[in-house]
């Protein structure tokens, strides 16, 4: 039997929180671990996280490093039914600790409000979350990346192709096309956010 993470529950989760004494607390030296994770029951179930978070609103541009988190989790038991069928999770009932990593500005504190740091992991992220504004923004970035690794960012596949001059011109036009469509993807985000606030506004 294994554990996998699931959306948090606090009813679940509660215990854990306050045995650690914060949300999440972020360790340096595997003595400092330790001594966390001395705080829980022995028999706590453990589990890894899938994906590195990111403080929301951290871009490349930003000067960041990267922390080794001990976080709560409501994991959900899967459990093996043979070697000819699919493993099964039962309800998430368990109370655990999942250990991640968490970039952030460079000497900034340990962020409350954090997304998927890989924009392909925020996009499904966000979607199983109900957060079109947050999957959309995962979408602009993971296409803009794509253009830019077609020739803006990384010459990499232009100098491969140097002796194949169609093909060339040909990946150029698809970068061009991806960026164009990158930020299509974030004027739609855009408009998607001011109608959600319009929403809450009771103005729409």
């Amino acid at each position: 039997m294994s554990y996998t993470p699931t959306r948090l529950d606090p009813a679940v989760i509660a215990p854990i929180e306050a045995a650690l004494g914060a949300d999440q607390v972020a360790v340096a030296t595997i003595g400092q671990l330790i001594e966390v994770l001395s705080r829980l029951p022995a028999d706590t179930p453990l589990t890894v996280a899938e994906y590195t978070m990111a403080a929301a609103g951290l871009s490349y541009a930003d000067e960041e490093e990267t922390l080794a988190v001990v976080r709560p989790a409501a994991l959900t038991t899967r459990t093996s039914r043979g070697p000819s069928e699919i493993a099964l999770y039962d309800p998430p009932l368990v109370a655990g600790v999942e250990l991640g990593a968490c970039r952030i500005a460079e000497g900034a504190p340990l962020p409350q409000d954090m997304t998927p740091w890989c924009p392909h992991e925020r996009v499904v992220a966000m979607m199983h979350a109900g957060e079109p504004v947050a999957m959309l923004d995962g979408c602009q970035q993971l296409v803009d990346d794509v253009a830019g690794w077609l020739g803006r960012d990384d010459e990499s596949l232009l100098e491969w192709t140097a002796d194949t001059p169609d093909l060339r011109d040909q990946i150029e036009i698809e970068g061009l096309r991806l960026a164009h469509a990158a930020r299509r993807l974030a004027q739609l985000r855009d408009q998607i956010a001011a109608y959600e606030d319009e929403c809450r506004d009771g103005t729409a």
